[in-house]
């Protein structure tokens, strides 16, 4: 082995000492960290100061302080900002947009209305301009409208989207990994192939080789139980609860979140109107603090 040789392996395992120091260095201070953050944890989130989210929750809220920490916030800022969703660390948009300003980018409103709303924005030191659009059709295609906030409040939906996009672009180191708080209220669905199987004397005469003509369907005689009087009640007190007094809007909801036109509320069926209360519940939940995704 030469000279030269021996020098480069030497010089390698320095390198790889050094790198191996700086993190276990980087491990002890992170521990320490935790363990304060921790303790904070535990016992914020036995108060009612405590945001719902968290509440009961010491472990997620120590991610969500330590994470908060990085980006110059303090426990309760953090805790007020951000959230834990599906092993991710997610953040508002109005705390996406306080960050990106405070690393020095520029963003700022083009036009809105509740149809669309457009911002701007440049980089820290760069003078080219990004902008963002988002509209009603775009929220429609992304399948956020099912969020009854999209049909009381648009264009400060809308505006959130924004907000929370732009600031993505301008500063992406410092929001690397925080998902948008859309994906905390909407849970995509799991796609799967299923096969229908006949019932009747038609699923019979299948299963015997019979062809499928000559077996009378009885399949599309089973009867449909439809939304009660009560369920219909409450469907309407709800809608006048979050504001949802216009019919058209409230036809406009439900055919959103039942992905078909739907001519009226007494169409529905109870498993229809089911789903509807589920995406009315979760728009209201308390742990969503009325942020708009």
């Amino acid at each position: 082995m030469s000279t030269n040789e021996i020098a480069t392996i030497v010089d390698e395992t320095k390198s790889l000492e050094v790198a191996r120091s700086t993190g276990f260095s980087k491990l002890h201070e992170h521990a320490l960290a935790k363990a304060e953050a921790f303790e904070y944890a535990e016992f914020i989130t036995s108060t009612g100061m405590c945001p719902e989210i968290f509440r009961g929750k010491p472990k997620d809220a120590t991610v969500a302080i330590l994470r908060g920490a990085m980006l110059g916030f303090d426990p309760d800022s953090s805790l007020e900002s951000l959230f834990v969703i599906y092993g991710k660390v997610g953040m508002y948009a109005r705390a996406k947009y306080a960050v990106a300003i405070s690393r020095g980018a520029d963003m700022y409103e083009v036009e809105a209305s509740d149809a669309s709303v457009t911002w701007a924005g440049t980089k820290p030191g760069d003078d080219q301009v990004q902008s963002v659009t988002w509209t009603i059709e775009r929220a429609q295609k992304a399948r956020y409208t099912t969020n009854v906030k999209y049909a009381t409040n648009p264009q400060q939906m809308l505006r959130a989207k924004c907000q929370s996009e732009l600031a993505d672009l301008l500063t992406p180191g410092a929001l690397l990994g925080l998902v948008d708080e859309v994906d905390r209220e909407t849970n995509p669905p799991i796609k799967v192939k299923s096969e229908r199987i006949r019932t009747g004397t038609a699923g019979l005469g299948e299963a015997l080789g019979v062809k499928a003509d000559d077996v009378p369907d009885v399949t599309d005689h089973a009867s449909v139980e439809m939304i009660s009087t009560a369920q219909l009640k409450k469907l309407h007190a709800t809608f006048t609860d979050v504001g949802l007094t216009d019919r058209d809007q409230g036809l406009a909801y439900l055919s959103n979140v039942l992905d078909r036109e739907v001519a009226s509320s007494k169409e529905l069926t109870k498993t229809e109107a089911s789903a509807v209360f589920a995406e009315l519940d979760k728009a209201n939940d308390p742990a969503g603090n009325g942020e708009p995704a």
